[in-house]
């Protein structure tokens, strides 16, 4: 296309072209210079999550490219498309507007400041416009953009013509942020209808691709469970460990040709991965995980599979492994497979017997609140002594504190808030906490204790904890940080976080931040240790939860049960077992019932005294989940 002399300059600046880049005799600047400028305020954005928040990063590194991939959608939904609760934006708006206004080439301004409403979903490649550029159409819109063709996965292929992403302005074009993932057309409208079909449930009033946005980790995870059901080279789009690979090779060498064609064998392919993706499972012996395949391919009716049953014994005879650790890890995949389809839309949500984790903080704030007191009532003071010091504190712990700042106010009304019966009564004094100090950690983590949204839950507790790790006030290095006050808050908002995604089930993020208060406070004055525990043994990390009772090892009821539980899964000889479920039972004889579920309760208690029926009800309601698969060998050894 010839340009101007008086033309606006394509590259952006703003200025005539005879008095810019045509002045200097240079072509086209256009690309290069747009694609440096916003190439590198994308880099700082990333920066700027880092430094800001960085508990929204992956607990660790992705390994293949669709592990990445998925890391990053997630991490799309969290910056660009999730609405903070408190400023009501994202975090790309915040970022946008703190980098707006020092940019002085309007085009890469416009593209910037377009950047927090990008836009997600399908895409069809309707034709070529350049040498480096392609026209895409939304699906859902028929709205077209100028796509740069190198932000497509793997370059353009002649049979492609379907494709999901998220656009971002990048000056005249738009990109694929990281990349575009193409897609087979049976998948593609697979997804399209889904997405419509939940749109049309949901009656909202949003658009579409807003709607879509709204929901985008949900609909990445239905994306990559259809893409994966409609490719049968597991290799090349799978990145599993080689223990997890090993068992589909066992499984498709012990089955006949012919049971190994259609739809239901893909489909068991892709539960298996999902079990691995999802619950990273203990992999010992590979035969047992796929004898356990090849039986639930065989017995279970939502696999579609025509092949004959077969009992347990005759494939634990096949395998060459026994017939219990079939039963044993036959309910767990069920379960998962449950767990699956429901993510995926595939079917209306059943009533689940497993119980929530509590997620309410209720922990006992009235001696902290005298300490916080205390503190600045020192602060104020010199002694010339020890003798002196604690003589005024003896003098003056019982006398009325007057708060001098708003943020020690608030602090007193969150402690109020805490201590309060009427969840009205705690949301008000919420409310006014958050009015004198929009930062209060400790108002904030009740306010999402309070919220019923999830998502809204995660932004409250993810920018409280993240407020305080970039304050760098904290020092996490000696392990006993419960000590310090003033760093309490931050440990009950990463608690109640962790909690929010333990009911999520996204229990590997659950199992880190729990991990985290572990190494912040070894002491664990928060009986961090009974939340993790049970998460270990529903993601099968039984070596992580015999470690742990090691480490905080007592003769309570919480260690005696949890043992028992770790002998079940061990496999220990029956005698032995007999004997340390006796030694739990005598130290509370009210657990089993709970856990067989002969007795159940209406109302969790307050508190409990140890041996009693009230800690009974505590422990098996935090430990159904993690006895849910084993509650038969109760019945033996009772």
């Amino acid at each position: 296309m010839k340009i101007g002399r008086n033309d606006p300059c394509p590259c952006g600046s703003g200025k005539k072209y005879k008095k810019c880049c045509g002045n200097k005799k240079v072509v086209d600047l256009s690309g290069t210079i747009l694609k440096e400028e916003l190439d590198q305020l994308y880099f700082r954005f990333e920066e700027y999550v880092a430094e800001y928040y960085p508990l929204l990063l992956p607990p660790e590194e992705s390994s293949g490219e669709l592990d990445r991939f998925k890391a990053h959608m997630d991490m799309m939904e969290r910056t660009v498309f999730e609405k903070n609760g408190q400023q009501g934006q994202s975090i790309m708006q915040e970022y946008v507007d703190r980098v707006a206004k020092d940019i002085s080439r309007p085009m890469t301004k416009q593209s910037v400041e377009a950047w927090p409403e990008s836009v997600p979903g399908l895409f069809t490649l309707t034709e070529r416009t350049s040498d480096h550029s392609v026209q895409m159409k939304q699906e859902w819109t028929d709205e077209t953009y100028d796509v740069r063709e190198s932000t497509i996965a793997q370059g353009i292929q002649d049979s492609e013509t379907y494709y999901f992403g998220v656009l971002m302005k990048w000056g005249r074009e738009y990109l694929f942020v990281p990349g575009a993932l193409s897609m087979v057309p049976e998948a593609f409208d697979k997804f399209s209808s889904i997405v419509e079909k939940e749109y049309k449930a949901s009656k909202s009033r949003k658009s579409i691709v807003a709607f879509f946005a709204s929901r985008f980790t949900h609909y990445v995870d239905v994306l990559f469970h259809l893409e994966l059901e409609q490719d049968t080279d597991i290799s090349e789009v799978w990145n599993g460990s080689d223990k997890e690979r090993e068992v589909l090779r066992l499984l498709e060498e012990h089955l006949a040709p012919e049971a190994k064609q259609g739809e239901a064998f893909e489909h068991m392919q892709v539960i298996w991965m999902y079990y691995c993706d999802h619950y990273s499972p203990t992999i010992r012996k590979p035969e047992v995980f796929a004898a356990v395949l090849e039986y639930f391919y065989r017995e279970s009716p939502f696999t579609g599979s025509s092949l004959p049953s077969a009992t347990q014994k005759e494939l634990a005879k096949k395998y060459g492994v026994s017939p219990n650790s079939i039963s044993r890890r036959f309910d767990d995949l069920e379960e998962v497979f449950f767990d699956m389809v429901e993510k995926s839309g595939g079917m209306e949500q059943s009533p689940s017997p497993q119980m929530a984790i509590p997620t309410f903080p209720s922990w006992e704030v009235a001696a902290e609140r005298v300490s916080y007191e205390m503190n600045f009532r020192l602060s104020n003071k010199s002694f010339s002594s020890i003798n002196e010091m604690e003589q005024f504190i003896q003098s003056n712990e019982n006398q009325p504190f007057t708060p001098e700042t708003d943020e020690q106010k608030a602090q007193l009304l969150a402690y109020d808030a805490y201590q309060s019966d009427s969840l009205e009564q705690r949301e008000k004094l919420v409310e006014e906490a958050l009015q004198l100090d929009p930062g209060s950690v400790d108002a904030r983590v009740l306010k999402a204790s309070l919220e019923e949204e999830t998502t809204k839950k995660l932004l409250l507790l993810l920018s409280a904890c993240n407020d305080v790790l970039r304050d760098g006030w904290l020092d996490t290095s000696e392990g006993d940080l419960w000590r310090d006050v003033f760093a309490r808050p931050f440990m009950r908002a990463q608690e109640l976080l962790a909690a929010v995604y333990a009911e999520k089930k996204e229990y590997k993020e659950a199992i880190h931040y729990y991990e985290g208060l572990l190494e912040y406070n070894e002491n664990d004055n928060q009986g961090i240790r009974e939340k993790l525990f049970p998460l270990y043994i529903q993601t099968g990390q039984e070596g992580n939860a015999h470690r742990l009772l090691e480490k905080y090892e007592d003769n309570g009821t919480w260690n005696m049960y949890s043992d028992v539980l770790l002998a079940i899964i061990a496999q220990l000889q029956g005698d032995i077992l007999q004997e340390w479920v006796m030694e739990a039972e005598q130290t509370n004889p009210y657990v089993i019932p709970y856990l067989l579920g002969e007795k159940t309760w209406t109302n969790l208690p307050e508190s409990y005294r140890p041996g009693t029926e009230e800690e009974a009800i505590v422990y098996a309601y935090c430990n159904a989940n993690a006895w849910e698969s084993h509650k038969k060998e109760l019945v033996r050894f009772r």
